[in-house]
């Protein structure tokens, strides 16, 4: 290995010496944009492709040109790789440049030399945190700056945090309501924020932790608004920085000790108190918060935070927990906890990624996914001849109907049957039948919409069974797995977890041992032909297949 560079948010002394170390080679600073390309490598410009370059003053921040020892301020920039504008939005294209022609980056910069430029701060207070979110600081400020008992707020995060934290002055008012109890003023006010927060929908990322409590509101004369009335961030942080950065470890801290609790007790306790105490801890939410018949995204997951509590739960029961369990709409905490203790009874254990394709695999091959490791040798061999699939009516087995693609496949499988005969059986995630038939019909929108009267009147001819494609066959009972064995006689696999920001190995419960269960029923009773769905990932940018994978 010749080069590394890192091109994401600047990333901390630590990492960085670790990642040299790792690789044995120096770790490059790499800045730009979508919009102009490279800029600079390890704060050097890079001419080309920059042409030119100034800075100006952002006065309603308190960066000015003027500054010392050396001059702050906006950069903007004429590049060779800029894009001409925004893509018939000629509103932000309008914005993207000054009356000279020059790019605004929006990031705030010092000139510690000619072509030597170094980041301080955003002008609209952007933060990309290390998970790799970008949160819009001012907008968070902005909206819990509505809540009426807040004189001040400001909300600060890193690039070494996973989440923000918050400086709340409350006001006069809220302080007399509870006499000066500081417990019941945090209490009042982190409630005040998580209500706020769920009102605007707001991901797990975006909702400060905490708060440090301050005991004055912002003003002009204390320095921390500027003279247009706004915050001014680098003055907040300078004042705030060391006791937010305590809370910020105080809170890591505490999670360590209530993850070594969730592992300790686990055995000790239901599963469903271990599942609330790893929301708890995961979202950081208050446990009065969460009870079992709530979702995961409704407590403000997402699917990173999915990734962490299913790696939580993974580890302490000592099975696997997929992340589309966790994430699904179709199921809330104690249908979790539900997969947890059927799991742990049931002994059974599935492939999974390593077991498949090696503990320490970077490349995932499609050749590593031979039956043999996902079906049992007795029903491989009592199939090993094919057998003849004959016309006439059929019966229709259909996974994903409830997905973007699979609402049309369902109407045009029924619309088919409608003239020849036969019956569509579809698996929808539910906690049971009338429940994911409520949500097939759903995708197709108000009954009064074009697609949900096709869909009506063909109706008659639809089974709509709950299942689930991530579980073992299909999360079906034995009487309805054999029945659907014997009475189907076409499976269209149309059903995946699609996450682009989940890497494979959280993908193989749903995608490749879904896919493995369908195979186990197309073999089981009677042969059955599977028509199988997949995404252009399958294929190369030729249309071939594509076989390695990387992770």
């Amino acid at each position: 290995m010749a080069w590394a560079s890192c091109s994401s948010a600047p990333i901390g002394p630590e990492l960085r010496d670790f990642t040299e170390r790792l690789l044995g080679i120096p770790l490059h600073n790499v800045y730009g944009s979508t919009e102009a390309g490279a800029i600079w490598i390890d704060n050097e410009l890079l001419r080309p492709p920059v042409e030119d370059y100034k800075l100006i003053d952002v006065p309603e921040l308190g960066y000015y040109l003027t500054d010392r020892p050396y001059p702050r301020g906006e950069l903007l920039l004429k590049t060779s790789s800029i894009i001409p504008g925004y893509y018939k939005r000629p509103e932000l294209t309008e914005d993207l440049f000054d009356a000279a022609g020059y790019y605004r980056t929006g990031d705030i910069v010092a000139e510690h030399g000619e072509n030597k430029l170094h980041f301080v701060d955003r002008r609209k207070n952007v933060v990309k945190l290390s998970q790799g979110e970008f949160v819009t600081l001012a907008r968070l400020e902005t909206l819990f700056s509505g809540i009426p008992d807040l004189d001040s707020i400001f909300v600060h995060a890193n690039s070494e945090w996973s989440f923000p934290l918050a400086v709340l002055a409350p006001n006069a008012r809220l302080v007399a309501r509870f006499d000066g109890s500081e417990v019941m003023i945090r209490a009042h006010l982190i409630e005040a924020i998580r209500k706020t927060a769920r009102e605007a929908g707001l991901r797990s990322f975006e909702i400060p932790r905490d708060f440090v409590c301050a005991t004055e509101k912002f003003t002009q004369e204390n320095g921390m608004l500027s003279d247009h009335g706004k915050p001014l961030w680098p003055r907040l942080r300078q004042r705030y920085e060391r006791q937010l950065d305590a809370l910020h470890e105080q809170i890591k801290s505490r999670e360590a000790s209530q993850f070594l609790d969730i592992h300790r007790l686990a055995k000790e306790r239901p599963a469903i108190e271990v599942v609330r105490q790893a929301v708890q801890t995961v979202l950081g939410v208050p446990p009065e918060a969460i009870s079992p018949d709530m979702h995961f995204r409704d407590l403000g997951g997402d699917s990173l935070s999915a990734v962490s509590l299913s790696s939580v739960l993974s580890d302490t029961f000592a099975i696997a927990v997929p992340v589309d369990v966790i994430i699904s709409p179709a199921y809330d905490l104690q249908h979790i906890s539900n997969h947890i203790e059927k799991k742990l009874s049931l002994g059974a254990i599935r492939p999974t990624a390593q077991q498949v394709h090696g503990p320490n695999a970077t490349v995932y091959r499609a050749s590593d996914l031979s039956l043999d490791k996902f079906l049992s040798p007795e029903l491989l061999m009592q199939q090993s001849s094919p057998s003849q699939f004959g016309a006439g009516p059929k019966t229709v087995l259909l996974t994903g109907a409830t997905g973007f693609l699979g609402r049309f496949l369902a109407l045009d499988i029924l619309e088919r049957i409608n003239r020849e005969g036969g019956k569509l059986i579809c698996i929808a995630r539910a906690r049971d039948s009338k429940v994911a038939q409520d949500r097939l019909m759903r995708v197709f929108g108000d009954s009064g919409n074009t697609l949900s009267k096709r869909f009506m009147a063909l109706e008659k001819n639809l089974e709509v069974i709950a299942g689930d494609i991530g579980e073992e066959r299909l999360g079906l009972n034995p009487v309805t797995w054999e029945q659907l064995a014997e009475e189907v006689d076409d499976i269209i696999h149309a059903g995946a977890l699609v996450n682009h920001l989940l890497p494979y190995a959280n993908l193989f419960d749903a995608n490749v041992n879904g896919t493995a269960e369908l195979i186990s029923l197309a073999l089981t009773h009677h042969q059955k032909p599977i028509s199988f769905m997949s995404s252009i990932a399958g294929l190369d940018p030729n249309g071939r297949a594509s076989h390695p994978t990387t992770g």
